[in-house]
């Protein structure tokens, strides 16, 4: 059951950052989400781990 919760948590992470435009996808062996984060004319891949981080990430986007 602790599994399901980490998959279910990393793909809800992946939908909300999806949700805002970005590239995510889960990576099914560990369980964390990556974002693709564009940096001038190259991307950066993140892992974003929790929640938390997602809306950290996408409140400081935002603010660029």
């Amino acid at each position: 059951m602790d599994n399901f919760n980490k998959q279910m948590t990393a793909y809800s992470i992946a939908l909300y950052l999806k949700g805002f435009g970005y590239k995510a996808q889960v990576d099914t062996a560990s369980l964390v989400c990556y974002v693709q984060d564009p940096f001038g004319d190259t991307f950066n891949v993140m892992a974003v781990p929790t929640m938390e981080a997602a809306r950290d990430f996408i409140d400081v986007r935002t603010r660029q």
